[in-house]
């Protein structure tokens, strides 16, 4: 998790921006939302979760709290280098697991949905570009 703060001046609101990287349902990220709101702050978040099923969750999550714009949810992997693809397996309904697949591997084991390719991102790339 990153975390930058913009100070207070004048009438402009406190506010503090994060992400987090893998938030999977994003539970963590809209606790923390809620809790730096009750605390009068004005917080900008970004989760970047690559799994299909749990990042349109999470989405969801953030349009029932009115968060649209407040909490960003990116549905690719973060990694070294922009626009590569990784493989992932991964397991709908299930608590976040997901793992990059070897390339040559056919099957990835029961109860597996199957392999997605996967968009990557660099944090360096992307977060100055959604931070309002």
């Amino acid at each position: 998790v990153g975390v930058g703060y913009s100070g207070c001046q004048g009438d402009r609101q406190c506010g503090l921006s994060f992400v987090e990287g893998g938030p999977h349902l994003g539970d963590c990220t809209l606790w923390a939302t809620a809790a730096l709101e009750a605390a009068g702050l004005s917080p900008f978040a970004v989760g970047y979760e690559p799994l299909p099923d749990a990042s349109a969750l999470f989405r969801e999550s953030v349009l029932a709290n009115r968060w649209d714009g407040q909490v960003v949810v990116v549905p690719r992997a973060l990694a070294a280098q922009d626009g590569e693809k990784v493989r992932l397996a991964y397991f709908p309904g299930h608590n976040g697991e997901g793992t990059t697949v070897r390339a040559g591997e056919a099957h990835c084991g029961d109860n597996c949905a199957g392999f997605s390719e996967i968009d990557t991102i660099t944090l360096d790339t992307s977060w100055p570009a959604l931070r309002p």
